[in-house]
């Protein structure tokens, strides 16, 4: 396990090639992807090596959940490495992404703002409605920073689409399941038919 200070000597190895001004114009701020860069150069150096990078954000590893029970986490890390075996060993599988979900939608909570939001690490707002709630413009400033309004839960609960959302993400229900589950791929005989099904519902 790895964390941002087993990092430092690279970065001041960095830092020292690089100059403090060009260094600053990449690191000198903090956004939700900057942990992404520290994930790549780990995964550029494991090419070809067969070793699989899990990387889990600090709110994942610890919060009121894991506090007392980690077993979310072993089994995240055991799931990811089999799925990773399974992927390389797969004599018809080239390339491979494995971006695993955080808990998935139960199938009673499908128009639960919160729970697609928390479900998977792919946000859910580009398949929120546009309702009038959510293009507010006063919730903006000029130069995008914050503004003076802010959408209420229910808002969001409004905004959901279950379709919509479903769609996006590549899910259907399947009886019996307490979670909706992945689309399968197309089983149609030919590649033109499978892509044509495939790109409307994975």
């Amino acid at each position: 396990i790895l964390t941002p200070l087993d990092f430092k000597d690279m970065l001041l190895s960095m830092k020292y090639r690089l100059g403090e001004d060009e260094f600053s114009t990449w690191f000198g701020h903090t956004t939700y992807d900057a942990p992404k860069l520290i994930d790549s150069i780990m995964r550029l150096r494991a090419l070809g090596n067969a070793l699989p990078v899990l990387r889990f954000d600090i709110n994942v590893l610890c919060n009121a959940h894991t506090k007392s029970d980690m077993s979310t986490i072993y089994s995240a890390v055991l799931r990811g490495l089999e799925d990773f075996r399974k992927s390389v060993e797969d004599p018809f599988v080239q390339e491979f992404v494995l971006s695993q979900q955080y808990v998935g939608v139960p199938v009673t909570k499908t128009k639960d703002f919160m729970a697609w939001n928390e479900a998977f690490s792919t946000h859910c707002g580009p398949a929120l409605l546009a309702t009038p709630a959510l293009c507010n413009a006063s919730q903006w400033k000029f130069d995008g920073s914050p503004g003076n309004h802010t959408c209420k839960l229910g808002d969001l609960d409004d905004a959901v689409d279950e379709a919509t959302m479903m769609a996006f993400y590549g899910l259907q229900h399947v009886e019996g399941e307490d979670l909706l589950q992945p689309v399968l791929p197309s089983t149609a005989g030919t590649d033109e038919k499978r892509r044509e099904e495939d790109i409307l519902r994975l």
